[in-house]
């Protein structure tokens, strides 16, 4: 089962996984620019988030992770994480609560088995 890790899911809990866990670390659009949600980001909180999520996979490999891979935000601004996780042969997930509505409601929509902790 592949851990996915959103933008607003930076948690040290994901070092006590094992190290063999697949991660997936997702520059969900949501947190960028995305056209169901109106928010304009500024390009200082756009380059901040980005820089985060890199810094996080950085840790998550000198920690000793060995499948830790960010699926950028220009992939999935063409296409959906449905097409991104079915390239990869990805059959089922894990998340944290997403604690963002439409997040969540994206992740429903998914046809592998989402479990929610």
């Amino acid at each position: 089962m592949t851990w996915l890790i959103f933008p607003n899911q930076l948690f040290k809990q994901f070092l006590t996984l094992s190290k063999s866990t697949p991660l997936l670390i997702v520059e969900e659009p949501l947190f960028f620019r995305d056209p169901a949600r109106s928010t304009r980001f500024g390009k200082v909180k756009l380059a901040y988030t980005k820089a985060t999520l890199l810094a996080l996979q950085a840790e998550l490999k000198a920690a000793g992770f060995t499948a830790v891979e960010l699926i950028p935000y220009a992939e999935l601004a063409n296409s959906s994480l449905k097409a991104c996780l079915q390239s990869r042969r990805i059959e089922r997930v894990q998340v944290y609560d997403p604690t963002d509505h439409l997040l969540m409601s994206r992740l429903l929509e998914l046809p592998h088995t989402l479990h929610t902790t």
